[in-house]
């Protein structure tokens, strides 16, 4: 691990080197339709956003990694889908969220995870379901792809920051490549 960083930091730093990239790309948020997108730009950082959901969600820090898996899982199996800084909190509200559920052994109820989100209980609940639909309700991640991600997420805070990923042209490029990490085909 890097430093004092949590994983949580370290998570958030990457997804907004993901979403500055594609932000920087030919394509802006309105390109944007997914049901994620949230009709103002939040005024908290992602990385702020990351640090709350850290503090207050109370879960263990596998979950940011499992959250990072889990959106990348909603990126390869739906290759339309844009990241961008109007989605990607309420995307990894929702990540987090099926992470704490599904890996920890106690949790808060959703109104308690919606306040910490700044978001209505029923907006939670439809992310939530969504989530689960664009991941085709995948929430198992093995030992190994675990350790893989944990090991990228950690090498892209100690590597070079100014490069997350190879310089692409175009957003199916930039979709393709926003991964350094191995999807589970090729892990395969």
């Amino acid at each position: 691990m890097a430093g004092s960083e949590r994983l949580s930091e370290l998570v958030a730093e990457l997804l907004l080197r993901v979403v500055d990239r594609i932000a920087s790309s030919s394509h802006s948020a309105k390109d944007d339709t997914s049901r994620f997108k949230s009709g103002l730009l939040p005024s908290i950082s992602l990385y702020n956003y990351f640090l709350r959901m850290d503090k207050y969600m109370k879960c263990s820090e596998s979950c940011f990694v499992l959250s990072f898996i889990y959106i990348d899982r909603v990126l390869m199996k739906n290759p339309d889908f844009l990241l961008t800084e109007y989605n990607i909190h309420r995307l990894s509200l929702a990540a987090v969220l099926l992470a704490i559920k599904y890996n920890e052994d106690y949790y808060f109820d959703n109104k308690h995870y919606a306040k910490i989100g700044g978001i209505t209980l029923k907006e939670l609940n439809y992310l939530e379901r969504a989530m689960l639909g664009l991941m085709n309700y995948e929430l198992c991640v093995s030992a190994g792809e675990y350790e893989t991600y944990l090991e990228e997420i950690s090498r892209n805070r100690t590597e070079d920051e100014s490069v997350c990923m190879e310089e692409v042209e175009g957003l199916e490029e930039v979709q393709c490549e926003i991964r350094t990490i191995p999807s589970m085909s090729e892990m395969a």
